[in-house]
C-alpha cells in the first residue's frame, strides 16, 4: 500500500511541486494527506444529480468514537453517494458524504470505502478494505492506510441498469482498532460500519 501512494505521489504531485519551486523534502505523512487531498481534488465533480444520488436502498449507518462522536443513520436522501474503480483497476472505491450533528453543530463528513479486490457485481467476504473519513469543515483525515485493520463482506451487488456497468454495492465493514488521524495525533473508531452505494466500473479513458 506505501507503494501505491508513492506512485501516485510520484506520478501525480512531484512534477507540479517542481513546476511550482515548491519542493521540500516531505516526510510520508505529509505525503499522504496531499496524496488524499489530490484524490478528493479529482474525484470527478458532477452537476448532474442522478450522478450522486443514492439508489432507493441507499445507506450509510456507523457509530463514531474518539475525535468524532456521532451515530450516523443516513438514508438514500441524507447522503450524496459515489464510486469508480480504483487506479490500475485495483477494485472500486465508493464515497459518500453527508451532514453529521457532532457537539451541537453541524459538520459535513465524507467517508471513503476502498476495496482493492472487489471485482464488478461479485460478492465477496473478509475483503481488506481501507476507509478514510474527512471532516470537510476543518480539513481533518482519518484512516488505516496501509495497515489492514479493517474488512468488509460485500452482500450484494446489483445491476441499476442494462449497461453492464452501473452497480449498487452493499457490505459490512469492521475494524479492529482506530483509525489515526493523518494531520494530527487524533484517532476515530469504528466499530461497524453498514452501507449501500453506488460504483460506475466504467473506466473513463
Amino acid at each position: 500500500m506505501a507503494a501505491q501512494w508513492q506512485m501516485h505521489y510520484d506520478h501525480l504531485l512531484r512534477p507540479t511541486l517542481h513546476k511550482l519551486g515548491a519542493f521540500p523534502p516531505l516526510t510520508d505523512s505529509m505525503r499522504l494527506i496531499i496524496v488524499f487531498a489530490a484524490l478528493i481534488a479529482a474525484w470527478p465533480a458532477s452537476s448532474d444529480e442522478a450522478a450522486t444520488a443514492c439508489d432507493d436502498t441507499g445507506h450509510f449507518a456507523v457509530q463514531l468514537y474518539g475525535d468524532l462522536r456521532t451515530d450516523l443513520r443516513w438514508t438514500a436522501s441524507d447522503l450524496t453517494c459515489e464510486g469508480m474503480p480504483r487506479p490500475f483497476g485495483n477494485g472500486a472505491r465508493l464515497r459518500f458524504a453527508g451532514t453529521a450533528s457532532i457537539d451541537g453543530s453541524d459538520r459535513q463528513l465524507a467517508f471513503i470505502v476502498a476495496l482493492p479486490a472487489l471485482q464488478p457485481g461479485k460478492t465477496a467476504n473478509e475483503l481488506v478494505t481501507t476507509i478514510t473519513l474527512m471532516e470537510e469543515n476543518s480539513g481533518r483525515f482519518y484512516s488505516n492506510q496501509d495497515s489492514e485493520i479493517c474488512w468488509s463482506d460485500v452482500t450484494a451487488q446489483q445491476a441499476l441498469d442494462d449497461s453492464g456497468q452501473q452497480y449498487a454495492v452493499t457490505g459490512i465493514a469492521y475494524c479492529l482498532a482506530p483509525l489515526a488521524e493523518l494531520n494530527g495525533n487524533g484517532s476515530v473508531t469504528i466499530r461497524e460500519l453498514r452501507y449501500s452505494g453506488r460504483v460506475n466500473w466504467q473506466v473513463e479513458p
